[in-house]
Protein backbone atom coordinates (compact mmCIF):
# COMPACT_ATOMS: atom_id res chain seq x y z
CA UNK A 1 0.00 0.00 0.00
CA UNK A 2 1.06 3.21 -0.69
CA UNK A 3 2.04 5.69 2.16
CA UNK A 4 -0.05 9.00 1.85
CA UNK A 5 0.82 12.54 3.59
CA UNK A 6 -0.39 13.56 7.26
CA UNK A 7 -0.86 17.12 8.43
CA UNK A 8 -0.64 17.87 12.09
CA UNK A 9 -3.47 19.51 12.62
CA UNK A 10 -2.13 20.77 16.20
CA UNK A 11 1.33 21.17 17.73
CA UNK A 12 2.01 17.62 19.07
CA UNK A 13 4.30 15.96 16.19
CA UNK A 14 3.31 12.44 15.95
CA UNK A 15 6.54 10.07 15.61
CA UNK A 16 7.16 7.23 13.59
CA UNK A 17 5.72 3.66 14.94
CA UNK A 18 2.69 2.16 15.69
CA UNK A 19 -0.05 4.24 18.03
CA UNK A 20 -3.61 3.31 18.54
CA UNK A 21 -5.79 6.12 17.11
CA UNK A 22 -9.77 6.63 16.90
CA UNK A 23 -11.14 7.99 13.51
CA UNK A 24 -12.57 11.90 13.92
CA UNK A 25 -13.52 12.79 11.29
CA UNK A 26 -14.26 11.76 7.18
CA UNK A 27 -15.11 14.81 4.49
CA UNK A 28 -15.91 13.01 1.30
CA UNK A 29 -15.12 15.98 -1.16
CA UNK A 30 -16.42 14.86 -4.45
CA UNK A 31 -14.44 12.94 -7.44
CA UNK A 32 -11.11 13.75 -8.61
CA UNK A 33 -9.58 12.39 -12.17
CA UNK A 34 -7.23 10.04 -11.31
CA UNK A 35 -4.51 8.83 -14.05
CA UNK A 36 -3.37 4.99 -13.13
CA UNK A 37 -1.97 1.86 -15.01
CA UNK A 38 0.50 1.06 -17.27
CA UNK A 39 -1.28 2.43 -19.92
CA UNK A 40 -2.66 5.98 -18.75
CA UNK A 41 -5.78 4.91 -18.26
CA UNK A 42 -7.67 7.27 -15.92
CA UNK A 43 -11.18 7.75 -14.12
CA UNK A 44 -12.26 9.92 -11.59
CA UNK A 45 -12.70 8.79 -8.24
CA UNK A 46 -13.71 10.61 -4.61
CA UNK A 47 -10.85 12.07 -2.56
CA UNK A 48 -11.53 12.03 1.39
CA UNK A 49 -10.02 13.92 4.26
CA UNK A 50 -9.74 11.32 7.58
CA UNK A 51 -8.58 12.94 10.70
CA UNK A 52 -7.08 10.43 13.27
CA UNK A 53 -6.84 11.25 17.61
CA UNK A 54 -3.58 9.32 18.03
CA UNK A 55 -2.70 8.23 21.64
CA UNK A 56 1.24 8.91 21.32
CA UNK A 57 3.80 7.21 24.06
CA UNK A 58 3.62 9.15 26.46
CA UNK A 59 -0.45 8.90 27.13
CA UNK A 60 -0.79 12.50 25.77
CA UNK A 61 -3.19 12.72 22.22
CA UNK A 62 -2.17 14.30 19.22
CA UNK A 63 -4.34 14.34 15.60
CA UNK A 64 -3.47 14.18 11.89
CA UNK A 65 -5.29 14.64 8.75
CA UNK A 66 -5.01 12.80 5.41
CA UNK A 67 -6.35 12.28 1.96
CA UNK A 68 -7.78 9.15 0.86
CA UNK A 69 -8.82 8.44 -2.67
CA UNK A 70 -12.21 6.44 -2.06
CA UNK A 71 -10.77 3.48 -4.51
CA UNK A 72 -13.18 0.31 -5.10
CA UNK A 73 -9.66 -1.97 -5.40
CA UNK A 74 -9.33 -4.80 -3.76
CA UNK A 75 -5.92 -3.73 -2.08
CA UNK A 76 -7.21 0.35 -1.85
CA UNK A 77 -5.45 2.25 1.42
CA UNK A 78 -9.34 2.76 1.95
CA UNK A 79 -10.23 -0.88 2.37
CA UNK A 80 -7.22 -1.43 4.09
CA UNK A 81 -8.19 1.40 6.83
CA UNK A 82 -11.87 0.25 7.08
CA UNK A 83 -10.43 -3.43 7.59
CA UNK A 84 -8.48 -2.60 10.38
CA UNK A 85 -11.33 -0.51 11.92
CA UNK A 86 -14.21 -2.78 11.55
CA UNK A 87 -12.90 -6.34 10.05
CA UNK A 88 -15.01 -5.93 7.34
CA UNK A 89 -13.39 -5.31 4.01
CA UNK A 90 -16.29 -5.13 2.40
CA UNK A 91 -17.87 -2.36 4.05
CA UNK A 92 -17.27 0.21 1.57
CA UNK A 93 -17.84 -1.71 -1.23
CA UNK A 94 -20.27 0.32 -2.91
CA UNK A 95 -19.75 3.67 -4.89
CA UNK A 96 -21.51 5.86 -2.43
CA UNK A 97 -19.85 4.92 0.61
CA UNK A 98 -23.27 5.88 2.19
CA UNK A 99 -22.00 2.97 5.50
CA UNK A 100 -18.80 5.48 5.85
CA UNK A 101 -20.51 6.71 9.16
CA UNK A 102 -19.95 3.31 10.37
CA UNK A 103 -16.55 3.71 10.91
CA UNK A 104 -16.65 7.10 12.95
CA UNK A 105 -15.34 6.52 16.19
CA UNK A 106 -13.95 3.32 16.21
CA UNK A 107 -10.19 2.78 16.92
CA UNK A 108 -7.45 0.79 15.00
CA UNK A 109 -3.63 0.54 15.11
CA UNK A 110 -1.98 3.29 12.72
CA UNK A 111 1.60 2.57 11.64
CA UNK A 112 3.07 6.33 11.12
CA UNK A 113 6.18 6.87 9.37
CA UNK A 114 8.50 10.36 8.81
CA UNK A 115 9.05 11.32 5.06
CA UNK A 116 10.35 14.40 3.73
CA UNK A 117 7.71 16.11 1.39
CA UNK A 118 7.17 19.30 0.23
CA UNK A 119 10.28 21.13 2.52
CA UNK A 120 9.43 19.76 5.33
CA UNK A 121 9.55 15.83 7.70
CA UNK A 122 5.95 14.94 7.66
CA UNK A 123 4.37 11.88 9.31
CA UNK A 124 2.42 9.39 6.69
CA UNK A 125 0.37 6.69 7.38
CA UNK A 126 1.36 3.17 6.03
CA UNK A 127 -1.00 1.34 7.04
CA UNK A 128 -3.40 0.32 9.73
CA UNK A 129 -4.35 -2.63 11.58
CA UNK A 130 -7.01 -4.06 14.20
CA UNK A 131 -5.88 -3.14 17.79
CA UNK A 132 -3.86 -5.77 19.40
CA UNK A 133 -5.76 -7.75 22.28
CA UNK A 134 -5.59 -5.54 25.60
CA UNK A 135 -5.05 -2.56 23.75
CA UNK A 136 -7.35 0.05 24.63
CA UNK A 137 -9.46 1.87 21.81
CA UNK A 138 -8.80 6.00 21.89
CA UNK A 139 -11.93 7.73 23.13
CA UNK A 140 -13.40 9.98 20.55
CA UNK A 141 -15.88 12.57 21.74
CA UNK A 142 -17.34 13.42 18.71
CA UNK A 143 -17.14 12.37 15.06
CA UNK A 144 -18.66 13.82 11.80
CA UNK A 145 -19.07 12.47 8.13
CA UNK A 146 -19.10 15.47 5.77
CA UNK A 147 -20.26 15.56 2.44
CA UNK A 148 -20.61 17.52 -0.46
CA UNK A 149 -23.81 18.69 0.14
CA UNK A 150 -23.46 19.54 3.48
CA UNK A 151 -22.44 23.21 4.52
CA UNK A 152 -18.79 23.97 5.29
CA UNK A 153 -19.99 25.35 8.72
CA UNK A 154 -20.73 21.97 9.67
CA UNK A 155 -17.21 20.98 9.83
CA UNK A 156 -15.84 20.59 13.66
CA UNK A 157 -13.67 23.64 14.30
CA UNK A 158 -10.32 22.06 15.09
CA UNK A 159 -9.45 20.95 11.47
CA UNK A 160 -6.60 21.72 9.28
CA UNK A 161 -7.41 24.71 6.77
CA UNK A 162 -6.85 22.70 3.79
CA UNK A 163 -9.54 20.50 4.92
CA UNK A 164 -11.90 23.01 5.35
CA UNK A 165 -10.39 24.88 1.71
CA UNK A 166 -11.32 21.39 -0.23
CA UNK A 167 -14.76 21.01 1.42
CA UNK A 168 -15.52 24.97 0.44
CA UNK A 169 -14.66 23.60 -2.99
CA UNK A 170 -16.42 20.91 -2.94
CA UNK A 171 -20.19 22.76 -1.76
CA UNK A 172 -19.45 25.51 -4.57
CA UNK A 173 -18.95 23.06 -7.19
CA UNK A 174 -22.12 20.97 -5.76
CA UNK A 175 -24.43 23.72 -5.76
CA UNK A 176 -22.93 25.52 -8.82
CA UNK A 177 -24.10 21.95 -10.70
CA UNK A 178 -27.71 21.79 -8.95
CA UNK A 179 -27.99 25.72 -10.46
CA UNK A 180 -27.21 24.62 -13.90
CA UNK A 181 -30.04 21.72 -14.15
CA UNK A 182 -33.22 22.73 -15.58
Amino acid sequence: MTTCPVLINDRIPIPAGQHPAGLRLIAIFGSVPTAFGANGASASLPRSAWQWVVRLPDGTLGTMCHLVTLDQSPRSQVRVLAAALTSDIELLAEKRFDNARILLGKSCLLEVSRQWCGGRDRPTVATANPLPKGVEPVAVPTSTLWLPTDDPLLLPTLIPTWVRTYANAAYVTRHQQKEVRP
